[in-house]
């Protein structure tokens, strides 16, 4: 009953998204599906009984299903000319491997800190979405150049760091990105992926 609930609340959410999408900007509309997601997941902490879990599990239903159509429309959106199938169906495998990550992970807090912790986990981690490009900035080796970053006007943050014209190759078993163009932060683009590398495989 309430996987219904949420279906219904998907339902409407993707009947709302239309009209809203042509009376807002993209900007706006991402930023207050960020901050409705953290809302409809601190709900959880109330979930306590039959009226709370149908409350809860069709705003849920609504709120999420408003959010994926918000960044689909935001992937479809950043595809480059002329490769656009490619580029989307890339953005689409790393947000499928995003989610069985996360998962993954919250199937493993949830036996580790119980319910109640994971939910604010999960909340946390969904409003750090707002500041996605500050904790790039700050990521970056080079500590004037990622300060440099973080105030940036992020439609220049966008085409300088995500945005990157690119051609993807299948040789034998490998894959190989070509980078297409070039830009004076991609020295620091590199130095960053390579930071990260090393924390993964530390």
């Amino acid at each position: 009953v309430l996987a219904s609930l949420a279906s219904v609340g998907a339902i409407l959410g993707a009947v709302t998204y239309a009209p809203l999408s042509r009376r807002h900007r993209l900007r706006p509309i991402i930023g207050g599906t960020i901050g409705a997601s953290v809302v409809s997941m601190l709900a959880y902490l109330g979930y306590q009984g039959p009226a709370s879990a149908i409350a809860s599990d069709l705003v849920g239903g609504f709120v999420s299903m408003l959010t994926q159509l918000a960044f689909l429309d935001l992937a479809a959106k950043a595809c480059p000319r002329h490769v656009e199938g490619t580029f989307f169906a890339l953005l689409m495998s790393i947000s499928n491997g995003g989610t069985q990550l996360s998962q993954n992970v919250g199937g493993r807090l949830y036996d580790w800190v119980g319910y109640t912790p994971l939910i604010l986990i999960s909340a946390v981690m969904t409003a750090l979405a707002w500041n996605l490009k500050a904790w790039y900035g700050l990521l970056v080796p080079d500590r004037a150049r990622g300060l440099e970053l973080v105030r940036m006007e992020f439609r220049r943050f966008l085409h300088a760091i995500i945005l990157l014209p690119c051609q993807i190759l299948r040789t034998g078993r490998k894959i190989v990105y070509r980078l297409l163009g070039y830009n004076e932060w991609l020295k620091d683009f590199f130095a960053t992926f390579q930071r990260l590398t090393v924390w993964e495989t530390g």
